[in-house]
């Protein structure tokens, strides 16, 4: 059984702190950009990709002319592509509006859409089941308090 896993902190990059997850994950944050990351940034390749990438976003804000809100954090996830290329995923955190949002338009449709298939089947379990139930209650005070008559 692996019960400890060796890791060099040597190559630590930047003001990136180590943190433990609660469910006992590493991942980094940098208090001073508010930026989050499970990149493993003592990785000088991973840490040098996640600055570009901070960058690229960096850059992407200076093109608009909004601001970022106040109480602010970004994630950071940037995974190698079976090709060899590096996926660049990221969103921000409004904590004052409890908001995820990105710096580029972005349809949220297929969320919606995802959200409502999960719900629409048990909606309709639990609504077949109460008919089922109704159909056989013959009270009149259950019928009157569902308004079911």
């Amino acid at each position: 059984m692996t019960t400890h896993f060796p890791h060099s902190t040597e190559c630590g990059y930047g003001n990136w702190v180590p943190v433990t997850h609660p469910e006992g994950g590493l991942y980094f944050y940098d208090a001073e950009r508010h930026i989050f990351t499970d990149t493993y940034v003592y990785d000088s390749f991973l840490a040098e990709e996640a600055e570009q990438f901070i960058a690229h976003l960096d850059e992407m804000l200076k093109s608009q002319s909004k601001p970022l809100p106040p109480n602010y954090e970004l994630v950071l996830e940037i995974r190698p592509w079976e090709t060899g290329d590096m996926f660049w995923g990221y969103y921000y955190i409004d904590h004052d509006t409890r908001n995820q949002f990105w710096l580029e338009d972005f349809d949220c449709v297929y969320l919606t859409r995802e959200l409502s298939a999960l719900l629409t089947h048990p909606f309709q379990s639990m609504q077949w089941r109460i008919n089922i139930v109704l159909s056989t209650v013959k009270d009149p005070l259950v019928l009157d308090l569902v308004n079911f008559q």
